[in-house]
């Protein structure tokens, strides 16, 4: 009976250290993702003044596309379906935007600042700027003009920046 306690206590005394290890490492983690990505991120990012726009599709372009899948579906039940879909479903609105005001959009020193600090960045990160850099290289976009992907990057660094701070003072 004694010696089933006293390792019960033992497992848990392991396990608590192992939870605690942890949390420690994730803290370290954290510190060094902050300092040696997001900080330098945002001090680039501070340093422009961006504005943005949704663009949606108007009525007449929902109408039309409507009578279109009314039109072309086999089913008038399916058809009906797809074209209220149509006229009142959520449209993945594209956004666009350009620099105000401040230097143009660092995506150049952001891009070289990740891949120097490869090791202290999430994947999301990294999939974010590759995607904002192939679509500037594929559009030719001017260094004021923002593209979909530019807008995405620049909140996610803002979000994760936010969170870090928080995470690493307390």
């Amino acid at each position: 009976m004694i010696f089933t306690v006293f390792a019960l206590v033992c497992a848990g005394d392991l396990v608590i250290k192992e939870l605690r290890s942890r949390a420690r490492r994730r803290r370290k983690w954290a510190r060094s993702s902050y300092r040696n990505v997001y900080a330098p991120l945002f001090g680039d990012l501070v340093k422009i003044h961006i504005t943005t726009a949704s663009l949606s599709l108007t009525v007449r372009d929902r109408l039309n596309r409507a009578v279109f899948k009314l039109t072309t579906r086999k089913s008038l039940k399916r058809g009906i379906k797809a074209a209220w879909r149509e006229l009142f479903g959520k449209h993945r609105q594209r956004r666009s935007g350009e620099v105000d005001f401040g230097d143009s959009f660092p995506l150049q020193r952001m891009r070289e600042q990740i891949y120097r600090n490869l090791i202290y960045c999430d994947d999301e990160i990294v999939d974010l700027i590759a995607d904002a850099w192939n679509t500037r290289i594929e559009y030719g976009m001017p260094q004021n003009e923002l593209t979909e992907e530019d807008i995405q990057l620049y909140d996610y660094v803002m979000k994760r920046h936010a969170y870090l701070k928080k995470r690493v003072s307390a």
